[in-house]
């Protein structure tokens, strides 16, 4: 079995398979440099500066953006991949690579009180065509969740039997694999599946005026929130090969605290007979490109 992690698309990226992985990590390298919102130069920054309202896209790009909107779709519009401005509010403009975040205790005793998020709408205002995309000029997208989960779908694709894919939290299997999520007391078991994850304790920050953010936000007012669960439903995100819909499987019961997972649940997985570090949070999902605005 061999093992390769390295750093990508801001977080780290490991791989556990019975074939060579360079080839694999070349991929995902590639895929990360066209839909990063940090390089100027990518396709996705291309089209959130592009003033027209119908854009040429490439077929990587459109669907990524596909699986990013199927993401608000079947979420209600929690997971909305337009809320770049309001990040970018909230201090997240630059890549936080090597940046050493704030304290999560101290953030955690600063968090005002609870309280349940509330769908966006501007996600309706994209559309995916053959070889465009159309949105109004001036509404940027933010790939990174779904950027991530897209990348762990074409590495999976790439390989065959017992294998990990953990693209910083977006976690693809195959095989059977149980999934302990550190600090929580839940353990997941999916089999050719995937677990997509998000938590604020590796991008944390306190603001110039003293307060901390997150880049969790309300997509409804571009506030501050935490992580929420999604309940297990058939799968429909598209794929880098065609392949049968699968049921996700073994979600277990949401918390009792309001129906959110713990923000501070940073975890790592164990997975068979292999560990894959990294993941944060709590979704499980039949393929990793569960979209969410990250």
């Amino acid at each position: 079995m061999n093992e390769l992690t390295f750093a990508c698309m801001g977080t780290t990226v490991r791989l556990i398979a019975d074939a060579p992985l360079e080839p694999i990590r070349a991929g995902i390298e590639r895929i990360a440099a066209r839909l990063t919102r940090f390089d100027a130069g990518s396709e996705l920054s291309a089209l959130n500066a592009d003033p027209r309202t119908e854009v040429p896209a490439s077929s990587l790009l459109r669907r990524a953006v596909q699986a990013a909107l199927l993401g608000a779709r079947r979420t209600g519009g929690l997971a909305d991949p337009t809320l770049l401005d309001a990040v970018e509010r909230a201090g997240y403009r630059g890549s936080r690579v090597g940046v050493e975040p704030a304290t999560l205790e101290a953030a955690l005793r600063a968090a005002p009180a609870r309280r349940p998020a509330a769908p966006g709408g501007r996600w309706q205002e994209v559309e995916v065509r053959d070889d465009t995309i159309v949105r109004p000029p001036g509404l940027k997208l933010d790939l990174g969740g779904s950027a991530k989960g897209l990348a762990a779908d074409w590495a999976a694709s790439q390989l065959h039997g017992f294998y990990v894919v953990d693209c910083g939290g977006d976690v693809r299997v195959g095989g059977t694999h149980d999934i302990a999520l550190r600090g929580t007391a839940q353990t997941l078991r999916v089999c050719d599946a995937a677990v997509a994850t998000s938590g604020i304790d590796r991008r944390v920050w306190r603001r110039p005026d003293g307060a901390y953010a997150h880049h969790l936000l309300d997509p409804a007012t571009g506030e501050l929130r935490g992580p929420a669960w999604c309940p297990p439903r058939r799968s429909e995100r598209p794929h880098w090969k065609p392949r049968r819909w699968q049921r996700r499987r073994c979600c277990p019961a949401p918390p009792a605290h309001g129906g959110c997972s713990p923000p501070a649940a940073s975890s790592s997985v164990t997975t068979g007979r292999a560990s894959a570090s990294g993941v944060r949070g709590a979704r499980v999902c039949g393929r990793a490109a569960r979209a969410r605005s990250r």
